[in-house]
């Protein structure tokens, strides 16, 4: 998925491609990600020099997922060190695809 100022990673692609080195989560869990889960997504972008692409690997905190479609829609959880144009809570649209790891939330404390 490519945007103005980055493309997302397919995990799916490179799983694929590096079965014994790139793990990414069952489709079933990437598939049914709740509200305030983290997800980390690779963001790329094409390095000028070089003409190939380079980027980050982030986390997104998911606010939602359509139910037409089954995108998600989240808020960027890191700082970007190499990505202009790219901040803290920028608004990410991404597939079950593009998802490389899960990290659930942390359960409200017991009081």
């Amino acid at each position: 998925m490519k945007t103005g100022i980055y493309s997302l990673m397919d995990g799916e692609r490179q799983s694929e491609l590096y079965p014994e080195s790139f793990e990414i989560p069952e489709w079933k869990d990437r598939a049914n990600i709740k509200p305030r889960t983290f997800v980390k997504l690779g963001f790329e972008v094409e390095n000028k020099a070089t003409g190939r692409p380079s980027g980050e690997r982030m986390w997104v905190k998911v606010l939602s997922q359509s139910k037409t479609t089954g995108r998600y829609t989240g808020t960027l959880a890191n700082q970007p060190l190499f990505i202009g144009g790219l901040k803290f809570g920028n608004r990410v649209r991404f597939s079950a695809r593009h998802i490389i790891d899960i990290q659930p939330p942390k359960p409200e404390a017991v009081r």
